[in-house]
């Protein structure tokens, strides 16, 4: 009797050992769990770049109007931003800063300004022959649950030079 139980044993582990039955099942869960988290942070990044592109787009365009018109407000000048944006900064709170000065080395840029850059922000937009920068920025709220957060600060400058105006 001994000798009926160990050889049903062995061929029980053997039946097992060979089984496949949901070894492509297993494997697929593997591999298709990978390739979806893969997928997600992705187009996660893609999100990311898209939108700092558009923010980068709309200060560009933005910008051109204080070149002309050195009397617009900073709403004014949010306003535009956010419609040059097609819709991407809608809900989002942006933070504005706008310095002018006789060169570039006599104006201090803004830092961190996509929190706010800790209190009020500038609103100087210069005047002929004065050097300008330009600081745009947010924290995004769509990519703080799947980006790390130094990846949500999204902020985009441009300095120019608003050329003196010939008589």
């Amino acid at each position: 009797m001994m000798g009926r139980g160990t050889a049903r044993g062995r061929r029980a582990a053997r039946d097992f050992a060979s089984a496949r039955s949901g070894a492509t099942t297993v494997e697929f869960a593997m591999v298709g769990t990978t390739f979806t988290v893969l997928l997600a942070i992705v187009a996660s990044f893609g999100v990311y770049f898209l939108r700092l592109t558009m923010l980068d787009l709309a200060v560009q365009k933005s910008a051109r109007i204080l070149l002309i018109d050195q009397t617009v407000t900073q709403q004014q000048f949010l306003s535009d931003i956010k419609s040059a944006a097609l819709g991407f900064l809608n809900g989002q709170t942006l933070y504005v800063a706008v310095q002018s000065g006789s060169t570039f080395g006599s104006i201090t840029p803004v830092a961190n300004i996509s929190s706010g850059g800790g209190g009020s922000l500038p609103f100087s937009p210069g005047t002929n022959g004065s050097d300008v920068l330009v600081q745009v920025g947010y924290q995004d709220s769509l990519l703080t649950h799947l980006l790390p957060s130094f990846l949500t600060n999204i902020s985009s400058s441009i300095a120019f030079q608003i050329e003196p105006a010939t008589q």
